[in-house]
C-alpha cells in the first residue's frame, strides 16, 4: 500500500517540489569558499564539453557547484529508473537541470536494464560532445560507496573529453546511514566547492582505462574528504572495493 502511495503521481510531485526548494535554499544560502576555483573557469571559458563526477551522497548539493548557461556548460544530469530516482529526476527539472534516465536498481529483465542504461550513456555522451556537460555520481545507484564504477570512463571515453572530479561539503551537514552516507545539508551555513584537476583517459584499452579509472577515485576522494575537513563534517571513508566489471 505504502509503496502505491509513493508511486503516485500526486505524491512524487509533491516530493519533487519539496526537494526542488530545498536544494535551491541551500544553494542561495549557503556561504561558498572554493578551491580549484582556476580550473573550473577555464573549462567554462571553454565551451568545451566535459563530464562532471562527484559523489552520490553529494546529490541534494549538485544545483551547487555549477553556474547555468551562459555563464557555463548546460548539465544534463544522470538519474537512475529506480522509485525513488522519479521524484529526484522531476526535482532537478524543477531547477533547470535536464535529466536523462538510465540506470536501475529494480530487478528487472536484462534487456529493459541494458536498453535503459545504453540509452542514457548515448544521450550524455552526445550531450559532451556537443560542448555539454555530463553530470554523473560514478558509485550510484547503489555502491560500493566512494567507489567509480566505468560509466564515467564510457562517457569521456565516447565523447572524447576529460572528467572533472567535484567534493563539495556544509558545515553542520548530517550524514545519513545511507549506503553512500548522504549529506544532508543545512540552510545559512559555510560551504566549500573544490575542483580537481581534469582527467583524460589516455589510450584505447582495458589498461588506460583502469588507470584513468583509478585517478578519479583517488582524486574524487582526495578533494571530497578535503571539503569535509574545511566544514568540520565526519570523515566518510569508501567502502571496500569491489571487483570492477
Amino acid at each position: 500500500m505504502l509503496k502505491k502511495i509513493l508511486s503516485s503521481w500526486l505524491v512524487q510531485e509533491i516530493l519533487a517540489q519539496i526537494i526542488a526548494a530545498y536544494m535551491n535554499l541551500v544553494r542561495s544560502t549557503t556561504r561558498w569558499s572554493y578551491e580549484g576555483m582556476e580550473t573550473a573557469e577555464k573549462i567554462w571559458n571553454s565551451g568545451e564539453g566535459l563530464v562532471l563526477c562527484y559523489w552520490h551522497s553529494r546529490i541534494f548539493l549538485a544545483h551547487s557547484f555549477w553556474p547555468k548557461p551562459p555563464d557555463a556548460q548546460d548539465v544534463l544530469m544522470l538519474i537512475s529508473l529506480s522509485r525513488d530516482g522519479q521524484f529526484v529526476a522531476r526535482a532537478c527539472e524543477l531547477i533547470g537541470r535536464p535529466v536523462s534516465r538510465g540506470s536501475s536498481t529494480k530487478k528487472r529483465d536484462d534487456m529493459t536494464k541494458e536498453k535503459g542504461a545504453s540509452q542514457a550513456v548515448s544521450a550524455l555522451m552526445n550531450h559532451a560532445k556537443q560542448g555539454g556537460a555530463a553530470a554523473i555520481t560514478p558509485d550510484g545507484p547503489s555502491g560500493p560507496r566512494m567507489r567509480v564504477k566505468p560509466g564515467s570512463i564510457r562517457i569521456a571515453k565516447g565523447a572524447n573529453v576529460p572528467m572533472l572530479p567535484i567534493g563539495i561539503s556544509i558545515k553542520g551537514s548530517k550524514y545519513l546511514k545511507t549506503w553512500d552516507r548522504m549529506l544532508l545539508p543545512p540552510l545559512f551555513s559555510r560551504g566549500v566547492i573544490v575542483y580537481g584537476e581534469p582527467i583524460m583517459i589516455m589510450g584505447n584499452d582495458e589498461a588506460a582505462f583502469e588507470a584513468a579509472r583509478l585517478a578519479l577515485e583517488q582524486s574524487m576522494n582526495q578533494i571530497t574528504m578535503r571539503a569535509d575537513e574545511l566544514c568540520m563534517g565526519e570523515k566518510i571513508m569508501p567502502a571496500e572495493a569491489k571487483p570492477v566489471s
